[in-house]
């Protein structure tokens, strides 16, 4: 729903110079091999990505600290749990409605997070329960494939933001399959 106070949200949080953290995902990247990489703005390797070559669990690692700080885990019946740190963080459902597709996260602190957009084409944004802008996703065509630039707003965790999205990435290759 964008009314004015949503785009107001919006705005805000893209005006903000140099506040928001920026990270680029290679398409399907991880579907051809079982590691692949999150980079910034500076093409520098901040996280690795490991895992089965067609598992849903995936453990995502911080290179400079060379520890894992996030693990994704897949429900036996769907849905997605995330661990920060080795402690469960969030949990991840689909929800489906006629025309779109979004996702409903549920964080053991008791804050809910709404995806909502064009998950498909990888146009969406990830708000929190009070309607704030927490983090956005786009699409950005390459000579090698597509690319994702991930926006994470200043004081957001961003691994598990990004997270949200390799789960949205999961999601999407079992419906193409």
């Amino acid at each position: 729903m964008a009314g004015p106070t949503r785009h107001r949200k919006v705005a805000a949080f893209f005006e903000i110079k140099g506040g928001n953290v920026r990270y680029h995902l290679q398409e399907r990247a991880w579907s051809l091999s079982g590691a692949f990489t999150i980079r910034d703005d500076e093409d520098n390797v901040i996280f690795e990505v490991q895992g089965g070559l067609f598992g849903d669990d995936l453990s995502m690692y911080d290179v400079s600290a060379g520890q894992e700080v996030v693990q994704i885990q897949k429900h036996l019946f769907g849905g997605y749990d995330i661990y920060r740190n080795g402690e469960h963080w969030a949990s991840a459902h689909e929800l489906f409605h006629f025309f779109n597709e979004s996702f409903a996260v549920e964080c053991d602190d008791g804050t809910t997070l709404q995806i909502d957009g064009d998950l498909w084409d990888w146009n969406f944004e990830v708000c929190d329960g009070s309607g704030d802008l927490v983090g956005q996703v786009s699409r950005d065509g390459g000579l090698f494939g597509d690319n994702y630039t991930v926006d994470v707003a200043p004081g957001i965790d961003a691994p598990c933001i990004l997270a949200l999205v390799i789960i949205i990435e999961k999601v999407r290759e079992r419906h193409n399959s």
